[in-house]
């Protein structure tokens, strides 16, 4: 599972401990996070969404976002994720690409 804090850094466990820890591009901080799939992990800050494969502790997609701070993410399925803001609703895919502005 992970976790993250009033930083800039998302912690990834598992059963035996802490397995690593991977620094966002989130400089004020981590609003959402949500395990997308097993190796997909989708962050929210107050002006981007991050998508990254945790795994390799790469950054697959930075996303800006205007419309204030991300509140929360949910998964949908293995393909796609909610993205909330305090006046959208978003619908995303694993890719990074905006699917559905509902």
């Amino acid at each position: 599972f992970a976790s993250s804090s009033k930083n800039n850094f998302i912690n990834i466990w598992n059963e035996s401990g802490l397995v690593k820890t991977i620094n966002t591009t989130h400089s004020d901080g981590i609003f959402a996070l949500e395990l997308i799939k097993e190796d997909i992990i989708v962050t929210g800050g107050s002006t981007s969404l991050s998508i990254y494969n945790y795994k390799n502790s790469s950054l697959l997609a930075n996303i800006p976002i205007t419309d204030g701070p991300v509140s929360f993410v949910r998964s949908l399925n293995s393909t796609h994720f909610l993205v909330s803001t305090k006046k959208d609703l978003f619908w995303y895919t694993t890719d990074g690409l905006n699917v559905k502005n509902k």
